[in-house]
């Protein structure tokens, strides 16, 4: 039998971007002439927290046609070199103000000979900024690419910050106005279920919404896949201790303030904060564990962090239930979103799941037909590999933290909180450096890049490393000639906010 309609439930940001994947790929490039319906609640609000991203999303808008200089005119777009992490290592009060980036420019070509001559140089410079150009930009607040330079394309590569309201209401115009997605605003009050456990319908108001396969984007609640189709849900608490987050949006306090182009992370006793920077103002938040420390307390490390009283900030609390569903494909119905699970938004993991796995449902739907046994249990094995894989990467950022100034960062460096995959990983590169074959997996999203910027920007340095003459000589001659790329970057490269400037008013090349 084929498949002729397709509601998706929930009009957030994971909803609009399952919309435009599904309709991209299924009528626009395969021309199933499918009917795709999203249903959003207009009583419901949007988490709308998601306002940094990775360059995956840039190949996202891009193949979904919608113009780039969209994010910065329509969007409060900024861009993103990467995370500058400040104060994960050490206790504030001795660190000297630690900080380490993980920018987003590949590795040349040679790198693991480059990686032996740094970790054998004993007056080694920083780790990202040996291996990239790409950190010291950031770091001197100047844009990713040049004026003159097309749609997408850039002297780094990138990522953007946006207002996520914003971002979602581009995705959903691109959606309905471009790829004929259709749009319903209603509430939907039950769910009907076949004889044979899968959906048959959604009820709003007496009026129903039938439809073969269902996408359910409806936030936490996982209103389809999680209480109508009864699956559970695996926690990572034991794992991801933070479970809260207190966010506010922070005006700028004059229109010459510089505009970061990189979101910051800085880890305070009981978590962290981000600092993203978009054009007009920032989006701040704190994100803690409510097992260490007090609402209250946590409002007052916010505004300490902004230089405000603590009731003058107007917070917005999220309550952060980290983990993913036991399955996330069952009979007609996949989760994608936060119905499907969710882990804190360091490194801006949200977005990228809630993209990739969106791609993945396009293309496994890709016959048009009705038969959906092969394809589930393959999403379902491959997102939980997924998910399971993250977890390591933020564990990652944690665990190897020397702070001591609270239990918080103490019980996170326990063995009894770190998954057995990150502690066997961690017994191997204590003795030698990670290499490519520790990272076969296409679908562990972050790799070996991803991690040696954390590992080596965290200190946690191998102990048997080859050194040799030839090495040194190495070190030196790739210094220089990353001082060399830098001089003529920099020539090309103005300040970020300069750029943002010029983009909304004159737009950027498409050809």
């Amino acid at each position: 039998m084929k498949l002729q309609k397709v509601i998706i439930l929930g009009g957030g940001t994971a909803g609009w971007l399952a919309a435009n994947h599904l309709a991209k790929r299924l009528n626009a490039e395969l021309s199933l002439d499918i009917h795709i319906e999203l249903i959003e609640s207009e009583s419901i609000p949007a988490v709308g927290v998601g306002e940094g991203t990775v360059p995956f999303m840039k190949e996202t808008l891009k193949h979904f046609g919608i113009d780039e200089e969209l994010i910065f005119k329509n969007a409060e777009g900024s861009f993103k070199h990467g995370i500058k992490f400040s104060d994960w290592l050490y206790n504030p009060e001795s660190n000297n103000g630690h900080y380490y980036y993980h920018p987003f420019q590949p590795y040349p070509s040679g790198h693991e000979q480059l990686i032996r001559a740094w970790l054998s140089n004993p007056n080694r410079c920083k780790f990202e900024h040996f291996m990239s150009t790409q950190a010291t930009v950031a770091e001197l607040g100047l844009s990713p690419k040049a004026i003159t330079q097309r749609e997408y394309d850039g002297v780094f590569d990138y990522a953007y910050h946006f207002d996520a309201a914003l971002f979602t209401k581009l995705l959903k115009d691109n959606a309905v106005n471009e790829l004929g997605v259709h749009v319903s605003y209603k509430t939907i009050d039950d769910v009907e279920i076949s004889q044979d456990g899968s959906i048959k319908g959604l009820i709003a108001n007496g009026e129903r919404f039938d439809a073969d396969f269902f996408v359910d984007c409806s936030g936490f609640e996982s209103l389809l896949l999680g209480r109508a189709m009864n699956v559970g849900f695996k926690s990572l608490s034991n794992t991801l201790l933070a479970d809260t987050a207190l966010a506010v949006q922070s005006p700028y306090q004059d229109n010459s303030t510089p505009i970061n182009p990189y979101t910051t992370a800085t880890a305070k006793e009981h978590g962290w904060i981000w600092d993203i920077q978009l054009q007009s103002r920032k989006g701040v938040g704190y994100v803690y564990s409510s097992n260490h420390t007090s609402d209250d307390d946590a409002q007052r490390c916010l505004a300490l962090y902004l230089d405000v009283e603590p009731q003058e900030l107007n917070v917005r609390k999220i309550d952060m239930r980290c983990g993913y569903r036991e399955q996330f494909w069952v009979k007609n119905v996949v989760a994608l979103g936060l119905a499907q699970g969710f882990v804190e938004p360091l490194e801006a993991t949200g977005l990228l799941v809630f993209d990739l796995t969106a791609s993945m449902l396009a293309h496994a739907l890709s016959s048009g037909e009705l038969s959906f046994a092969l394809e589930s249990q393959k999403f379902n094995r491959d997102v939980e590999r997924m998910w399971l894989n993250i977890s390591d990467f933020i564990k990652l950022h944690y665990c190897l933290s020397k702070r001591t100034d609270s239990s918080f960062w103490l019980d996170n460096c326990s063995t009894d909180t770190i998954p057995d995959s990150l502690q066997q990983k961690l017994e191997m590169w204590k003795v030698r450096a990670p290499h490519k074959f520790d990272f076969t997996d296409k679908l562990g999203v972050f790799d070996i890049s991803n991690y040696l910027y954390v590992l080596y920007g965290m200190e946690f340095l191998p102990t048997q490393v080859v050194t040799s003459e030839a090495s040194m000589q190495i070190y030196k001659g790739y210094q220089e000639y990353q001082t060399s790329v830098l001089k003529e970057v920099n020539s090309n490269l103005r300040p970020h906010k300069e750029l943002l400037e010029k983009l909304k008013l004159y737009g950027i090349q498409r050809n």
